[in-house]
């Protein structure tokens, strides 16, 4: 079972600069040509559908095809805050994927580049830090974990994530466990990438002396995956 932790995805169609021709509404104007209407709605169309399909494979934690559909999406329309907020999505999925240098290279185009001098409990930076962490940067892994406790922003699913992803890609097994775990257990979200991690760190933590914990701990796991 797949869990949405972010809500449905949306459907509608998007909003579009004015400057777009699909944000003239021509459909709507008295005597517009019948032909340029219709290509404008089919343009809309296009682009809502994609972003429904986008929203359902990040959603899913599907982050390649989420990937695919963020790449190839129609950009006629985008301004600025959509092509930078686009990046960091394409970020977020990348260090999700394991591909943290490409994660870097999609912050670049955003101007981010050098963590706050004091560790910070905000989503731009824990997102930078986590990617740099993940490719290697041990000062950027401390300053993510010291940067997200206490803070609104630490005790959501989204600081586990990215905790997670960057524990895993350095091979912190202790704090990869925990993120995942608290994702399944503390905030619901039950998806494919989620469940299988979550299943690692309970048959991880199994006391090896004791056969009923590791009974328990293997039950435990299974279920998970069922």
């Amino acid at each position: 079972m797949v869990t949405l932790k972010r809500g449905p995805p949306a459907v509608d169609t998007p909003r579009v600069s004015p400057e777009h021709r699909t944000g003239h509404a021509t459909a709507l104007r008295p005597g517009a040509d019948a032909a340029v209407a219709e290509d404008d709605l089919r343009a809309a169309d296009v682009l809502g559908s994609w972003c429904g399909w986008f929203a359902a494979a990040d959603l899913a934690d599907e982050a390649d095809l989420a990937l695919h559909l963020l790449t190839t999406r129609p950009t006629a329309a985008e301004g600025p805050d959509a092509r930078r907020a686009a990046a960091h999505d394409e970020a977020r999925l990348l260090l999700l994927a394991g591909r943290p240098a490409q994660a870097l290279r999609a912050l670049a185009r955003t101007g981010a580049g050098e963590l706050p001098a004091a560790p910070a409990d905000r989503p731009g930076a824990a997102l930078l830090a986590a990617c740099r962490a993940a490719a290697g940067d041990a000062q950027a892994y401390r300053w993510l974990l010291a940067g997200l406790h206490g803070g609104d922003f630490s005790a959501g699913w989204q600081a586990a994530y990215l905790v997670g992803a960057a524990a895993e890609a350095r091979d912190d097994r202790d704090t990869a466990d925990e993120m995942w775990t608290r994702v399944v257990d503390r905030h619901g979200i039950r998806t494919p990438h989620t469940l299988r991690r979550a299943a690692v760190a309970r048959t991880a933590r199994r006391e090896a002396a004791d056969a009923g914990a590791s009974a328990a701990a293997a039950v435990e796991a299974a279920a998970l995956l069922e």
